[in-house]
């Protein structure tokens, strides 16, 4: 099953149908449409640390949070540096969680947010224990079992059962266009195993490699069921909605995922 893209005014952004039908919490994926940033962040740039103004950052995040229905006072944002530190958020924190690309949480209101602009955002729902996780998985977090590591971290904080869990993987940089040596599949199958090497495509003296198929494998491996996981077909680098970091390099603005339980 796919993602959906929602318009509400003039921000365009992506949820998950499956999470959307639970009716236990709310999340969105932003796209680069519908904020108030000029130049080369015009205009949804979400990252406080990439040189926009931040009133103009502030405002894009008021929007979405409006849009949620969340408060702008209750985001954890992960500070994220491509491992697979997992942060258990907890009623009294706030701000940033700097060095953990995962966090999970089962307080109610409290908005999880990671930054992307190419790496994959992982949506996990435990809708028995009513707790959530979110993780960001680059290439180098998605061989590190970012995703597998959230589950497990879900299951030691909140005994989450993996086959009652929704998962979904949103926009990132499709097969089509992420485009690597041999160093990329060579870690992957090091690190997870030689069931990866099916999602890295020779293509010339190079690779192309599939990060959703790999995580979402990642996550059956951990015990969640593949009925249960949702994949978005967006790509970050050849889609019009979004900022990429392999098209733009560091002139650019950065989406968010926000994810809370309602």
């Amino acid at each position: 099953m796919d993602f959906n893209r929602k318009n509400s005014g003039n921000i365009v952004y992506y949820t998950a149908p499956t999470l959307d039908a639970s009716g236990l919490c709310v999340h969105a994926f932003s796209t680069r449409f519908g904020g108030v940033s000029q130049g080369i962040f015009e205009t949804m740039n979400l990252s406080f640390s990439r040189g926009d103004d931040p009133d103009a950052v502030r405002e894009n995040h008021e929007r979405m949070t409006k849009l949620l229905g969340v408060s702008f006072d209750r985001i954890v944002s992960g500070k994220q540096v491509h491992n697979c530190r997992i942060r258990v958020v907890r009623e009294n924190d706030f701000g940033i969680a700097d060095g953990y690309d995962g966090m999970v949480t089962n307080v109610s209101g409290k908005v999880l947010l990671t930054h992307h602009a190419d790496c994959a955002p992982v949506f996990l729902l435990d809708p028995v224990k009513k707790a959530i996780g979110l993780a960001h998985s680059g290439w180098r977090g998605t061989a590190k079992g970012i995703a597998a590591r959230t589950v497990e971290s879900m299951q030691d904080e909140y005994v989450s059962d993996p086959d009652d869990l929704i998962a979904a993987i949103g926009p990132r940089i499709g097969q089509c266009c992420f485009e690597t040596r041999d160093d990329v599949p060579t870690e992957m199958c090091a690190s997870l195993g030689e069931w990866t090497d099916k999602y890295c495509l020779p293509f010339g003296e190079k690779f192309k490699v599939d990060i959703g198929g790999i995580i979402a494998e990642t996550l059956m491996r951990a015990g969640v069921k593949r009925e249960n996981i949702c994949i978005s077909t967006a790509c970050t680098c050849c889609g019009a909605d979004f900022f990429s970091h392999r098209r733009q390099g560091a002139s650019r603005g950065s989406m968010a995922a926000f994810f809370a339980l309602k």
